[in-house]
């Protein structure tokens, strides 16, 4: 048929006339198992989609329907494609933070913010972003506070907060951005040195997201600038117990080295971090006790799995409770262990008299 077909011109070939009966000749297939169709429906239906209604339909139909992964695929780059030419270009959002700069007004840089987090929901515009960022903090477009400006404040400083927020839900960009902040940037201004340890700290060592070795390049890097020791024991000696746990232990390791120029309030910070124990991977030490009583509920049901499970006043379960409600189960628990306790002995004391 094929063959005859050719010889007097003819051509066979899978052509819907809109985009309903596109979907339904992917549905045929997809019951039928015909999957070296799939491909060439899925570019039918990629050619069907051209206004935001259809893209809608398309939409719905897949949320609604089971199709092959090829046509989810084609809606969700089809949505891109639509959707991607509303938002900022690169030069834009170069020209945005290079104005930006010039101020520390807080709803400019909510702008700059939420510009960059729209953008990061397309890979090629998340690419640009690390991009941009990354070339004004090594100085691609001159110092962050190369401009005359007639304010008090500088815009660099909230500049090296959003760097700080970006990179801390972005892993692996974090090492390239640390590195610009303390090589580059440090060396741009006289005051840069003192802001860069308050965005780090403020933005950055807070988080509780940051794993042990993100933390021990942080602060490796801002202990290699020995000269603004004074000002990071000054500013924050109080706030590093505060830290969480990753932070902690990174801190106390890196301010080794320079155990001689420690104040007293940073050299008992690190005592009391050699002191604690290593805790178990994964686990906070806010949740320590919580992890016990789990562990000793765990041990109980396994031996009396035909007990009903513990619950404690108020009907918290113990076995199940969250790291508060198993804090104060703990608390209730140890106070009723002591109540006993105190009857035993005062009832032993009763009968010798």
């Amino acid at each position: 048929a094929d063959g005859a077909s050719k010889d007097h011109g003819l051509a066979v070939g899978w052509r819907p006339a809109d985009l309903a009966s596109a979907l339904q000749l992917v549905q045929v297939a997809s019951m039928l198992q015909l999957d070296a169709l799939l491909p060439e429906l899925a570019e039918r239906v990629r050619g069907a989609v051209a206004t935001v209604e259809e893209l809608a339909l398309l939409e719905a139909t897949c949320q609604r329907l089971e199709l092959p992964p090829a046509v989810r695929e084609v809606a969700e780059a089809t949505r891109r494609s639509q959707l991607e030419p509303s938002l900022p270009g690169e030069a834009q959002v170069r020209g945005m933070i290079a104005s930006a700069l010039l101020t520390a007004d807080g709803k400019v840089w909510r702008v700059v913010q939420k510009v960059i987090d729209r953008r990061e929901a397309w890979p090629r515009l998340a690419d640009e972003n690390a991009a941009v960022l990354l070339a004004f903090a090594t100085g691609a477009h001159g110092s962050i506070r190369a401009t005359p400006h007639t304010g008090f404040f500088w815009g660099s400083r909230d500049f090296l907060y959003l760097v700080c927020r970006y990179v801390r839900a972005r892993p692996e960009r974090l090492d390239a951005m640390v590195s610009a902040m303390f090589d580059s940037v440090w060396r741009m201004d006289p005051e840069l040195p003192a802001e860069i340890i308050d965005a780090v700290f403020k933005e950055l060592l807070v988080h509780e997201g940051l794993s042990f070795a993100q933390c021990e390049l942080v602060i490796t890097k801002m202990m290699q600038r020995e000269d603004h020791l004074a000002y990071l024991f000054h500013e924050w000696c109080g706030v590093f117990p505060t830290l969480p746990s990753n932070a902690r232990r990174a801190l106390a390791k890196g301010l080794l080295p320079a155990v001689g120029r420690c104040p007293h309030a940073a050299l008992d910070f690190v005592l009391k971090e050699l002191d604690a124990p290593p805790l178990a991977t994964g686990v906070p030490r806010r949740h320590c006790g919580a992890v016990v009583i789990r562990g000793i509920c765990g041990h109980c049901r396994r031996r009396h799995p035909q007990r009903p499970r513990a619950l404690w006043p108020g009907g918290v379960d113990v076995t199940r409770a969250g790291g508060e409600q198993l804090s104060a189960a703990l608390a209730f628990g140890v106070g009723v262990v002591l109540a006993v306790a105190c009857g035993i002995l005062g009832g032993a004391n009763c009968a010798v008299l």
